[in-house]
């Protein structure tokens, strides 16, 4: 956003509807007031300024793997295989689709959020989960 906002002040006005570059320049002089127009160091200080103030405030909420989550992750390592499960703190029943936070799988998931790859390791083979659901 803030470069837009630069490249619309230093564009001539002949380069593009003059609405836009009026509304562009009147959100740069209400969040900055600069002395020089044409200095573009102003005009990127204003702009960067402008961005902060003008840009919707986002709340992301992290969510992690703990206790009770419900968990849908990718084997990198089966070829893709897709397992659903709850993590547990007791031990592990897959009949049940219940995976315990000290086995090996569910350790290495602890704290972990959607997109992150874990790796863990089975006896001898080491491997690799990408987490796809947290619920």
């Amino acid at each position: 956003m803030i470069d837009d906002i630069v490249r619309n002040v230093d564009r001539p006005m002949s380069e593009g509807p003059v609405e836009e570059k009026a509304h562009t320049r009147r959100m740069v002089q209400e969040a900055l007031p600069i002395g020089d127009s044409d200095d573009l160091f102003s005009h990127r200080v204003a702009a960067e300024k402008a961005a902060e103030t003008f840009a919707p405030q986002v709340k992301t909420e992290r969510i992690a793997i703990g206790p009770g989550s419900k968990v849908k992750v990718e084997s990198l390592s089966d070829g893709g295989k897709k397992l659903s499960f709850k993590l547990v703190d007791g031990k592990n029943d897959p009949d049940q689709g219940l995976v315990g936070i000290h086995s090996p799988l569910g350790a290495a998931l602890l704290d972990a959020e959607v997109g992150e790859s874990v790796e863990y390791q089975v006896g001898a083979y080491v491997r690799e989960v990408k987490v796809l659901e947290i619920s």
